[in-house]
Order: structure tokens, then sequence, then C-alpha cells
């Protein structure tokens, strides 16, 4: 019967007494051999390891691997095969691909074995693989049951918990090294969190059925995943419904680049996301048709993503609420072309990305673009914040259509430093059809790469050798200032502070008499500035007005289309004004009026009496060319006050310009 060592007594005895003591619940190879565990790990448990469920982790890879496409036999140089590794899987794969899935049907000698079947791959030297090992996932399911916590409920959203906590299953590296071979996808049930440092290989004959499969509420801290040619993960099991999935660590090795040809149309991607609600910490990945699939995906934020030798780096199918802060593509792209990296299509909208996407030397991966805005459907993808830094991608950097509402930067080059690549970008931004004209795109692009092709919608600024170029008009609102800037104009140089004066008062040397009286003299002007204006004024010369029954002031809006004008503001009738010489005749308006930067104006002054007077003023060109539009100034005779409105066809030419200054 096993018992514990006494102290002071079993000299020379520990050994086998502890040996006696581990018998009772241990294998000969340190393995459980209670058949179930329930009474040794409770559900209450915080870590349920895989190697108390009968996990291996027995994984051995070699290189030196020779191996021809027909036949069963393979060589490793280095090898140490022995009896026991007979039944185990086996593949023999490279950088490139991978053989077939077999099993090893008998050892030959300590380095060489022969398959269930054909290797189907030929390799051979230092860059050709063979992995081999036991078949864990029956363990993985069962740590997987026992670990599933008891009173899980996923139905009332993310904002609640699911229970009363997370289990957590580990997968660790064992003690000789090694990993764990799964030949069945691994579910995560909700409410447990698989954490494996140790790598995961993906050998299951589905080579398009995602290794690992995430259920809603399910969390993964550390995922370290040999994909072996072919899928990766899936988090989320409805396109519609909740997942509420946290990932921390993901690694992702050699994903398949294929797409089934028939039935379901499965594609191999790293990561795919079917639901809403995902946080990710770190992804890497290499390979695969896509690195992340959002379908849709939505609600998601993926901190950190590294996708290398993708054909498409991410692609957004009608995923809402996605951010992606930090996003390298790594020599994504097909040979020879035919991918984008990024794709946003079928409504997708609250996107936000910052992408940094480059091309080694010595590769012939190209991207038709870099980022792809509505490449298939029809539906509007809106409220699009993107930052794009590319080089040598070769095509473009964006193709937008179906597009509103987006905000995208630009940093594009040719320069093979330091990458070495040689793969130039053509063109900055491919304008498609249906976007609207809510879209900014800002640019600096090297010279070799032409700014834009399509019909540009939207504005475009773009910057090529310190030069910027606005590729539309565009409508500058408010003042712009260059600060510390002095002006070379002499008038805005020298404008008055507060208001504004209708001629530059540097310009005004000389006095004009008025007319005739009943004559109204108007003095056109553009705004300058958008005020309320209360006061009006204008100066005398040596002649005073005389004989006065009414003096008035007066401020007409110009109507741009016809040229009508409207009185919008007039001082009151005084007969005082005007009656010194050397003066100034400031007064009142009887209301204020708002004035509105770039409207056009005309001021007016309307004096009847006995004597008119001089007043500041500049002599026009006279007849039709001051009447040529823009009008400088005009004549209307025969009035008795100042009329509400003026046909434009009523105002007469005049060589006179008066001058005048209104303020708050």
């Amino acid at each position: 019967m096993a018992r514990l060592p006494v102290p002071d007594n079993d000299a020379g005895q520990w050994g086998n007494i502890l040996n006696t003591f581990l018998e009772v619940e241990h294998n000969a190879d340190g393995t459980h051999s209670i058949p179930s565990l329930d009474n040794k790990v409770s559900k209450g448990a915080q870590v349920f390891d895989v190697r108390d469920y009968g996990a291996k982790g027995d994984v051995i890879r070699l290189n030196n691997a020779s191996a021809t496409s027909a036949s069963a036999t393979v060589t490793v140089t280095g090898a140490s095969f022995v009896a026991g590794d007979v039944g185990k899987i086996a593949v023999v794969y490279t950088e490139d691909g991978a053989g077939t899935i077999r099993t090893i049907a008998s050892v030959n000698s300590g380095t060489q074995i022969t398959l269930s079947g054909t290797a189907g791959i030929t390799a051979s030297g230092s860059t050709a693989f063979i992995v081999y090992g036991t078949d864990d996932s029956t363990a993985f399911a069962s740590a997987m049951t026992a670990a599933t916590p008891d009173g899980i409920d996923t139905s009332i959203g993310p904002n609640h918990s699911i229970g009363l906590g997370i289990a957590r299953v580990l997968a660790p590296v064992p003690d000789a090294g090694g990993g764990y071979m799964l030949a069945s996808q691994l579910s995560v049930p909700s409410g447990v969190n698989l954490d494996s440092p140790a790598m995961l290989f993906n050998v299951q004959a589905d080579r398009y059925n995602p290794a690992i499969l995430l259920n809603p509420y399910a969390v993964c801290s550390n995922i370290t995943l040999e994909c072996m040619f072919g899928t990766g993960m899936q988090a989320g099991t409805s396109g519609a419904a909740q997942a509420h999935i946290y990932m921390g660590n993901i690694r992702l090795w050699h994903v398949g680049q294929s797409t089934e040809g028939s039935g379901l149309l499965r594609s191999q991607d790293g990561l795919a996301l079917l639901g809403y609600h995902f946080e990710v910490g770190n992804l890497f990945s290499k390979g695969g048709v896509r690195t992340v699939y959002h379908n849709p995906g939505t609600d998601a934020l993926i901190n950190y993503a590294y996708a290398i030798g993708a054909y498409t780096a991410v692609e957004i199918n009608a995923g809402n609420q996605i951010a992606y802060p930090h996003l390298f593509m790594d020599t994504c792209g097909p040979s020879g072309g035919g991918a984008n990296g990024v794709i946003i299509d079928n409504a997708a909208s609250n996107i936000s990305m910052v992408i940094q996407a480059f091309e080694v030397t010595g590769t012939t991966h190209t991207l038709d673009n870099v980022v792809a805005i509505g490449p298939t459907t029809t539906n509007v993808n809106k409220d699009i914040s993107l930052k794009i830094q590319a080089n040598n991608t070769g095509g473009n950097v964006l193709s937008m259509a179906y597009a509103q509402e987006s905000s995208i930067d630009i940093l594009a080059s040719n320069s093979q430093f330091p990458s070495g690549a040689s793969l130039p970008i053509t063109t900055g931004v491919v304008y498609g059809t249906g976007n609207t004209g809510i879209n900014q795109v800002t640019a600096m692009l090297e010279t070799s790469i032409t700014p834009y092709s399509g019909t540009l919608q939207g504005t475009y600024q773009y910057s090529r050798l310190d030069a910027t170029t606005f590729a539309n008009p565009i409508t500058v609102v408010g003042e712009v200032t260059a600060t510390n800037t002095p002006s070379t104009d002499i008038y805005n140089g020298n404008a008055i502070a507060t208001g504004e004066e209708i001629l530059p008062r540097l310009a005004v040397n000389g006095a004009q008499g008025l007319n005739a009286s009943g004559s109204l003299h108007l003095t056109y002007f553009t705004a300058r500035k958008t005020e309320t204006i209360n006061n009006i004024q204008m100066v005398t010369d040596a002649t005073a007005a005389t004989g006065t029954t009414l003096a008035r002031m007066g401020i007409y809006s110009v109507n741009a289309n016809t040229g009508d004008l409207t009185l919008v503001a007039a001082t009151a009738n005084d007969t005082t004004l005007f009656s010194g010489t050397f003066s100034a005749n400031q007064r009142a308006l009887t209301t204020s009026f708002n004035k509105v930067k770039g409207t056009r104006y005309a001021v007016a002054v309307l004096v009847v009496g006995t004597g008119m007077p001089s007043i500041s003023a500049i002599i026009s060109p006279a007849g039709i060319d001051s009447a040529t539009p823009p009008r400088l100034n005009g004549l209307v005779t025969g009035q008795t006050d100042l009329p509400a409105n003026i046909t434009a066809g009523t105002v007469t030419g005049d060589y006179r310009i008066f001058q005048a200054t209104i303020t708050p």
C-alpha cells in the first residue's frame, strides 16, 4: 500500500516509496491513470492542463527531409525514428506548400519512414521539413468540456457578464519541447479561455475548415498555430449574432491561399470574424487569401495586425465600427497582381485604419490597389477615415467607388531604400462611380506617381516636389491669415482695423462735387469682412452744401445675377449733413445691418438743395469702362429721396467714385 516517507527513517528507500505513491494515479509515462478526472479537477478549478486529459504534445519538427510526390518513402537526415512513431500523423512541407496529411505506416530505419500514402510533395534540403506527432484533438475536446463553466448565458449582451467567470484551458510547451496535433476542429466553448503558448498544428483532412472555432463569449489569451497551408481561425458562429470575443496574442503561420472551386466556396483565411464585438490585442499572420475577413465582424478593435504574404490583408464585408490603429502589410498580393490589400465594401461604415504597406526585394507580389473602397457592390460605404503609407506596392494606392463622408491621407513613394523592391506605384487615387462629393483626400506623392485618374469627386489636394495642388476648385469660408508674413499689398497692409473703407485711403488724393441736386451717386464694392455695421462716414472738402432740404447716406445690396439694388440701411434725413468744409460727416444708420464677406454692395449719397458739396473721391474711367461688370460707380438722377429699390437699367455711367467708411 502506498504511503509517504517517514522522516529520519526509510534510509535508502525514499525513491521507491515515492514511485509507489505516484503509481496510484499515474501511468509509467507520467499521464493520469484515472479514466475520468471529474474527481480530481473540479469545475471550479482555475486552470485545465490539456496534458491532464491525455494530450501528448509530442510533435517533432525536422528539416533536411527528402520526399517525392509519388512516393510514400521519406528520408530525413539527422532523424531518430523509433517503432513507437508508427500511427502518428506526418506531413512534409516547405515555405511554399505542404504535402498530403498522412500517418507513419512503418519505420524503416532511424532516418527513414514509410507513410500511409504518397507524400504529395517533392522537396529536399534545408528548406524541406517534416512534422509528426500524435493527434491530440480528443484530449483538447475533453479539457474544453471539463472547463466549461455552469450558468453560461450568451443571450444577455456584452454589457453583462455571461456567468460567474472564465475558465482557462492551458496548452503549455511540453517539457521536452514539441507541440500538439489537431486532426479535428478545436471548438472553444463560451466562458472558456484557451491559452496555448505551445504550437498547435492544423492537420485536418478538410483544409478549408478553421482549425480553431471561438464560440460567443470565448477568450484566447495566446494562440500559436501552424496552419500547414490550411485555414486558421473563426471567431463567432453567426453573421447576425453577438460574439463578444477577446483575443490577446495570435500567431498564425503558413495560412493557405486557396478558395474552393465549388460548394461553399470557402477561402483559407487567417482569422474570420462573424457577428459583432471583437477585441484583438496582437495579430501576426503569414499567408492566407485574407488575413482578417470581417463578415461582417462589426464592433471590432484590432489593435495591432501584421499581415505578411497574404493576398488581401483585411476585407470588410458590410461591417461597421471597426478600427485598426496599426496595420502592417508586408509583401501582400499575389504574384503579378489581382488582389487589393484592404477591401471596404457592401455598405461598410465607421471604419478607421492606419496602414503601412510595402514590398520587399526579390518578390513579385503586386497589389492592384493598396486600399479598394466599393470594388464589388453598389452599396454606399461611408464614415471612413484612412491613413495610408505605401512603398513599391505596384498598382494604385487607393481605388474609391460608392464612398461618402471619407477622409483619407496618403503618403506614397517608389524609393528603393531600404527594401530594395522595385514595384512602382502608378497612380495615387483612381476615382470610380457612385461617389458623393463629401469625400476629402490629401496626398503627398513621389513625382513618378500619377496623382489621380477617373472623374474626380469630393476634394483632392496633393503635393509633389514641395508644390501643393488642388485638383478641383476650392471655396474658403472665413478669414485666412498668414502669421508673421508682411503684406505685399499696399492696401491690405494699411486697411483700417475696425470696419471697412470703400476706397484705400492711400489712393484718395482729391475731391469731387456731387453732380446736381437730386442726383444719387453710387460707389460699388465687395465686402472684405463679415460684420455688423451701424455707422457710415463721408468727408467734405473745400465746398460745403447749402440750401439743403434733404441729405442722406445709404447702403444697397447688389443682386449678383441682375445687378438690381435693394436698400439695406441708411441714415435719417439730416439737413446739417455736409454743411462744413474739410470735416468728417459720420452718421448712425437708422437700422444696423450684417455685412457679409464676398457680397457686392453700393454706398449711396443724395443731397437735395441749392449748393452741392465736394466729397473725398477719385476719378474713374468714364462711361462704358466704369459700367463694365463688376460696375464701379453709377448715377441715378431726379431723386427726392433714397429709393427702396433701383433697377440696374436706370443706373447711368459716371466718372466720380466717392470714398466712404462704414463701421460697427
